[in-house]
């Protein structure tokens, strides 16, 4: 038996759910690593804009196919995983899994599955912006 899923739609494209990625990333991470409260600093801003920005990259570019075949599913995969990563929101890492999150979650066609991981990639955004600002 296969499961089918509904019928993606159109939704933003992969470049540009990176290039929101990179701009939300290199904000926020320069607000948490140069507050001057004696975190952080050059060296860990560029090691972790690098890591989310690859972990965004191999998201979007090499897995971009895989991931939009079954959009519901995966965007609520990918927005627990987001959710989990805001333990470690000054990584970025949320900014890269709840932003695909909310990519896939706009190419599914109104499932409960899919609105929940839209939902919950939003609230992990949300989450590591205010911890980066705040945090």
């Amino acid at each position: 038996m296969t499961y089918l899923e509904g019928s993606p739609r159109s939704g933003p494209a992969a470049s540009a759910l990176l290039a929101a990625t990179a701009v939300l990333t290199l904000i926020f991470l320069a607000i948490a690593n140069y507050n001057g409260s004696g975190n952080g600093g050059t060296g860990p801003f560029l090691v972790c804009v690098a890591i989310t920005l690859a972990a965004a990259a191999g998201l979007l570019y090499w897995q971009w196919e895989r991931l939009s075949s079954r959009p519901a599913h995966w965007s609520l995969v990918l927005g627990i995983v987001a959710i989990v990563s805001c333990v470690v929101f000054w990584s970025g890492l949320p900014f890269a899994f709840g932003v695909t999150a909310i990519g896939l979650g706009a190419r599914a066609s109104g499932e409960t599955r899919a609105r929940i991981g839209l939902f919950l990639g939003g609230l992990a955004v949300f989450a590591a912006a205010l911890g980066c600002i705040f945090g």
